[in-house]
C-alpha cells in the first residue's frame, strides 16, 4: 500500500449478518485512494477513488492463513526474538481463537470448500491453497 491508499476489510455473510460460521463468512476488501498522502496536516482527506473486492469463504481462509504466516515470519526475524510475541503468533496460527482464524479452522474451510462441487470457482484455488498450507507449515515448523 502506498501512503495515499488505505485498505480495510469488512466481514459479512450472504444472509446479511456481519459474522457467521467460517464456511459462510465472506469478506469485502475496500481500498480508498486519497487526494493527499498519509499523514496529512488536515484531519480529513478527500477520497478520490474507491475499489471493492469480495472474497469468498475459501479466499478469506487463504488470506487469513497468509496473514498468520506473514506475522509469524516477522516474529521469527526480530532481533532479538521476542519469545512472548512469538508464542502469541504461533498459538494464533495453530489454535482456533475468538475470531476463528486458527490454522485448523482455516484448513477445515479450505478442505470442505474444495470438496464441494457446488462452488466450481473454488477449484482454481487448489494450487494456491496447497502453497498457502506449505508456507504456513514451514513458518510454524521454524517457530517451533
Amino acid at each position: 500500500m502506498s501512503p495515499g491508499r488505505f485498505a480495510f476489510r469488512t466481514p459479512f455473510t450472504e444472509a446479511g449478518k456481519a459474522h457467521g460460521s467460517l464456511e459462510n463468512q465472506f469478506m469485502r476488501r475496500t481500498i480508498l485512494t486519497t487526494q493527499h498522502h498519509f499523514p496529512y496536516v488536515k484531519t480529513r482527506v478527500l477520497v478520490v477513488a474507491q475499489e471493492e473486492e469480495v472474497l469468498s469463504p475459501l479466499e478469506c481462509a487463504i488470506a487469513n492463513m497468509q496473514d498468520k504466516s506473514k506475522s509469524l515470519r516477522q516474529a521469527l526475524h526480530q532481533v532479538p526474538i521476542d519469545m512472548k510475541f512469538l508464542q502469541m503468533q504461533l498459538q494464533g496460527g495453530i489454535a482456533t481463537s475468538v475470531n476463528q482464524v486458527g490454522g485448523m479452522s482455516s484448513a477445515s474451510v479450505q478442505c470442505v470448500g474444495l470438496s464441494k462441487l457446488e462452488r466450481p470457482e473454488w477449484l482454481g484455488k487448489v494450487s494456491l491453497t496447497c502453497q498457502t498450507f506449505r508456507t504456513h507449515l514451514s513458518s510454524t515448523l521454524a517457530a517451533v
